[in-house]
């Protein structure tokens, strides 16, 4: 039997301050009930944000809902694919998240099929 597992990303630059104690926190209260937890310091990745190549939206393309582009977030991203859970973390600076919280590497930032209806590249429903 597979045990449960969550992906806990913390986007503080601080690794031991409030945001990571929580995240530590979090972990700990997880690994308690059972739950296995691993946590992601984004601050010790090298990623960029989407590209806007399509390459995630291409239709039978060999990365469709997936990003084409590879980098640090790369192997996270498939980790949080595989979670049963996945919890987000950061402070917030001047009433936003930090800048290390990638908004989106999942597509919901590109076009879709609901902004560009009569594209040939876009998956229905994407």
């Amino acid at each position: 039997m597979n045990e449960a597992r969550i992906v806990i990303v913390n986007g503080s630059p601080r690794k031991h301050w409030n945001t990571g104690r929580m995240c530590e926190s979090f972990a700990e209260g997880a690994r308690s009930c059972q739950v296995a937890a691993s946590i992601v310091h984004l601050y010790d990745l090298d990623y960029k944000g989407c590209r806007s190549c399509f390459a995630c939206k291409l239709k039978n393309g060999p990365h469709f809902g997936t990003c084409g582009f590879r980098d640090g977030l790369t192997p996270v991203l498939k980790d949080i694919a595989q979670a049963e859970g996945l919890v987000l973390a950061s402070p917030i600076y001047f009433g936003g998240l930090t800048a290390g919280m990638p908004p989106s590497r999942n597509g919901s930032s590109s076009p879709s099929s609901s902004t560009m209806p009569n594209s040939p590249l876009l998956s229905p429903g994407a």
